[in-house]
């Protein structure tokens, strides 16, 4: 039987799926209506913008969830959105300063702000996904609990 633990250890896969899922839809864009393809766009570029910091935080958390208790990996996992932030802050200013023409700190400040507001409502909505999902596991589905 799956742990808890294990459960909340694969859940770090959850906002991988969505932009994955919806990248095919790129190439039907013109066929999809306005609505849809808005919101197919903001998961898309969540995936784009958010992809890179979210892998370095996601390996770091399997790292370091490997001999934790399933208390800690909960408090853990509840703070996860907002250690994105620096990890996300690192990957922006890296971004502009490399691959934009006239890097300001007044685009880097707006930038991170918009980002980062984004970067707070996806990572707490996986966040309460991950933990409902354990708990209708739990209740639903039998748990076998490491002691």
């Amino acid at each position: 039987l799956m742990t808890s633990k294990r459960l909340f250890q694969y859940s770090l896969a959850l906002p991988l799926i969505p932009p994955f899922l919806v990248l095919p839809l790129w190439f039907v864009r013109e066929s999809i209506n306005e609505t849809s393809a808005l919101i197919f766009m903001i998961i898309g570029f969540s995936g784009i913008v958010g992809g890179l910091p979210y892998l370095i935080l996601a390996a770091t958390l399997l790292l370091w969830m490997r001999d934790k208790d399933l208390a800690a990996i909960k408090r853990a996992l509840l703070l996860s959105p907002l250690l994105m932030l620096p990890i996300f802050a690192v990957c922006l200013g890296m971004y502009i300063v490399l691959f934009e023409r006239h890097p300001s700190l007044n685009e880097y400040v707006v930038g991170l702000c918009l980002y980062g507001a984004f970067v707070l409502i996806f990572g707490y909505f996986y966040v309460g996904l991950a933990f409902g999902l354990e708990k209708l596991y739990r209740i639903g589905w039998g748990v076998h609990e490491e002691f």
